[in-house]
Protein backbone atom coordinates (compact mmCIF):
# COMPACT_ATOMS: atom_id res chain seq x y z
CA UNK A 1 0.00 0.00 0.00
CA UNK A 2 1.07 3.53 -0.37
CA UNK A 3 0.53 6.44 1.94
CA UNK A 4 2.36 9.65 2.69
CA UNK A 5 1.29 10.22 6.29
CA UNK A 6 2.60 8.91 9.60
CA UNK A 7 1.01 5.79 11.14
CA UNK A 8 -2.19 6.16 13.17
CA UNK A 9 -1.26 3.10 15.21
CA UNK A 10 2.25 1.94 16.00
CA UNK A 11 3.27 -0.93 18.29
CA UNK A 12 -0.38 -1.61 19.10
CA UNK A 13 -1.14 1.92 20.39
CA UNK A 14 -2.61 5.05 18.83
CA UNK A 15 0.14 7.50 17.93
CA UNK A 16 0.21 11.05 19.27
CA UNK A 17 -0.52 12.22 15.72
CA UNK A 18 -3.87 10.39 15.79
CA UNK A 19 -5.05 12.95 18.35
CA UNK A 20 -4.36 15.90 16.02
CA UNK A 21 -7.12 15.66 13.41
CA UNK A 22 -5.69 18.55 11.40
CA UNK A 23 -2.72 16.39 10.32
CA UNK A 24 -4.89 13.92 8.42
CA UNK A 25 -5.97 15.90 5.35
CA UNK A 26 -8.53 18.48 4.32
CA UNK A 27 -12.09 17.63 5.29
CA UNK A 28 -15.33 18.84 3.81
CA UNK A 29 -16.54 21.69 5.98
CA UNK A 30 -13.24 21.72 7.88
CA UNK A 31 -14.51 19.47 10.65
CA UNK A 32 -12.92 16.79 12.80
CA UNK A 33 -15.78 14.31 12.52
CA UNK A 34 -16.13 13.27 8.89
CA UNK A 35 -16.17 10.09 6.85
CA UNK A 36 -12.84 8.33 7.42
CA UNK A 37 -11.28 4.94 6.79
CA UNK A 38 -8.12 3.18 7.89
CA UNK A 39 -6.43 -0.19 7.60
CA UNK A 40 -4.17 -1.95 10.05
CA UNK A 41 -2.33 -5.21 10.49
CA UNK A 42 -2.47 -7.45 13.54
CA UNK A 43 0.32 -9.61 14.98
CA UNK A 44 -0.75 -12.55 12.77
CA UNK A 45 -0.46 -10.43 9.63
CA UNK A 46 -4.22 -10.17 9.08
CA UNK A 47 -5.66 -6.90 7.81
CA UNK A 48 -8.07 -4.97 10.01
CA UNK A 49 -10.32 -2.28 8.44
CA UNK A 50 -12.23 0.52 10.15
CA UNK A 51 -14.53 3.11 8.60
CA UNK A 52 -17.23 5.51 9.64
CA UNK A 53 -19.20 8.34 8.13
CA UNK A 54 -18.46 10.42 11.25
CA UNK A 55 -15.15 9.78 13.06
CA UNK A 56 -11.95 11.46 14.14
CA UNK A 57 -8.56 9.93 13.35
CA UNK A 58 -8.24 8.97 17.01
CA UNK A 59 -11.62 7.17 16.88
CA UNK A 60 -10.29 4.97 14.07
CA UNK A 61 -6.97 4.39 15.83
CA UNK A 62 -8.80 3.29 18.98
CA UNK A 63 -11.12 0.97 17.05
CA UNK A 64 -8.18 -0.60 15.25
CA UNK A 65 -6.15 -1.16 18.42
CA UNK A 66 -9.18 -2.72 20.13
CA UNK A 67 -9.36 -5.05 17.13
CA UNK A 68 -5.72 -6.06 17.56
CA UNK A 69 -3.95 -3.80 15.05
CA UNK A 70 -0.24 -3.42 15.75
CA UNK A 71 0.23 -0.84 12.98
CA UNK A 72 -2.33 1.15 10.98
CA UNK A 73 -2.62 3.95 8.46
CA UNK A 74 -5.33 6.25 7.22
CA UNK A 75 -6.91 5.48 3.88
CA UNK A 76 -9.52 7.90 2.55
CA UNK A 77 -11.52 10.69 4.14
CA UNK A 78 -14.73 12.53 3.22
CA UNK A 79 -17.96 10.82 2.16
CA UNK A 80 -17.15 10.68 -1.54
CA UNK A 81 -14.23 8.30 -0.99
CA UNK A 82 -14.85 6.12 2.07
CA UNK A 83 -16.07 2.79 0.77
CA UNK A 84 -16.07 -0.93 1.53
CA UNK A 85 -17.89 -3.39 -0.70
CA UNK A 86 -18.28 -7.10 -0.02
CA UNK A 87 -19.61 -10.18 -1.76
CA UNK A 88 -20.91 -13.02 0.39
CA UNK A 89 -19.59 -15.59 -2.07
CA UNK A 90 -17.04 -15.55 -4.90
CA UNK A 91 -18.60 -13.89 -7.94
CA UNK A 92 -21.65 -12.83 -5.93
CA UNK A 93 -23.12 -9.34 -6.06
CA UNK A 94 -21.26 -6.64 -4.18
CA UNK A 95 -23.04 -4.74 -1.43
CA UNK A 96 -22.01 -1.56 0.35
CA UNK A 97 -20.66 -2.36 3.82
CA UNK A 98 -20.21 1.16 5.26
CA UNK A 99 -23.63 2.64 6.04
CA UNK A 100 -23.97 5.94 4.22
CA UNK A 101 -21.22 5.46 1.64
CA UNK A 102 -21.85 7.54 -1.48
CA UNK A 103 -20.64 5.37 -4.32
CA UNK A 104 -22.28 2.26 -5.83
CA UNK A 105 -20.87 -1.04 -4.61
CA UNK A 106 -19.87 -2.22 -8.09
CA UNK A 107 -17.97 0.89 -9.26
CA UNK A 108 -14.56 -0.79 -9.06
CA UNK A 109 -15.66 -3.60 -11.36
CA UNK A 110 -15.84 -1.10 -14.22
CA UNK A 111 -12.59 0.76 -13.58
CA UNK A 112 -11.78 3.82 -11.54
CA UNK A 113 -9.24 6.65 -11.59
CA UNK A 114 -8.54 6.49 -7.85
CA UNK A 115 -6.34 4.01 -5.99
CA UNK A 116 -8.15 1.10 -4.42
CA UNK A 117 -7.32 -2.15 -2.64
CA UNK A 118 -8.89 -5.51 -3.36
CA UNK A 119 -8.81 -8.32 -0.82
CA UNK A 120 -9.90 -11.76 -1.94
CA UNK A 121 -10.42 -14.77 0.28
CA UNK A 122 -11.25 -18.38 -0.38
CA UNK A 123 -14.54 -19.64 0.99
CA UNK A 124 -12.64 -22.39 2.81
CA UNK A 125 -8.95 -22.67 3.68
CA UNK A 126 -6.83 -24.40 1.08
CA UNK A 127 -5.19 -27.64 2.22
CA UNK A 128 -1.56 -27.28 3.22
CA UNK A 129 -0.57 -30.04 0.82
CA UNK A 130 -2.46 -31.65 -2.03
CA UNK A 131 -4.52 -34.67 -1.09
CA UNK A 132 -3.30 -37.88 -2.70
CA UNK A 133 -5.25 -38.84 -5.78
CA UNK A 134 -6.29 -42.49 -5.80
CA UNK A 135 -4.91 -44.37 -8.75
CA UNK A 136 -7.46 -45.36 -11.33
CA UNK A 137 -7.30 -47.53 -14.35
CA UNK A 138 -8.67 -45.68 -17.34
CA UNK A 139 -11.25 -47.59 -19.36
CA UNK A 140 -11.05 -47.28 -23.17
Amino acid sequence: MRQNLQPMVLNGRPTAAASDWGLWGATLGGGEYVARSAVGQNASGDLVYAASMSASPYDLAEALTRSGARIAMELDINPEWVQLDVARQPGGPLTAAVPGQDRPADQYLWGWTRDFVTVLTASSPAPSSPAPVPSQRLQP
